[in-house]
């Protein structure tokens, strides 16, 4: 069976919609919390690559995401590794 390819893209964006509604933050506030704008908010969205790590880090800590899914954010999908080496 074909190896299933989780972009960044999908697991950055993933991430922060998940936190988002559990702490009933918004876009616009985590925004401001990052020191951005929120068009530029949308455009990192859209394109997670150009995120800056400090940006992630801000929004991380106001939706408390932990340490696990932020390696997640920055590196992509920690756990995808190799099964056969277990």
């Amino acid at each position: 069976m074909p190896k299933r390819v989780i972009s960044k893209k999908s697991i950055v964006t993933g991430i922060i919609k998940k936190y988002c509604s559990i702490y009933g933050i918004g876009f616009k506030e985590l925004s401001d919390i990052s020191g951005m704008t929120i068009d530029t908010f949308y455009r990192r969205l859209r394109d997670p690559s150009v995120f800056r790590i400090r940006e992630l880090t801000a929004i991380s800590d106001e939706l408390h995401i932990p340490m696990e899914e932020r390696m997640q954010m920055i590196l992509g999908d920690i756990k995808g590794g190799n099964k056969n080496a277990e």
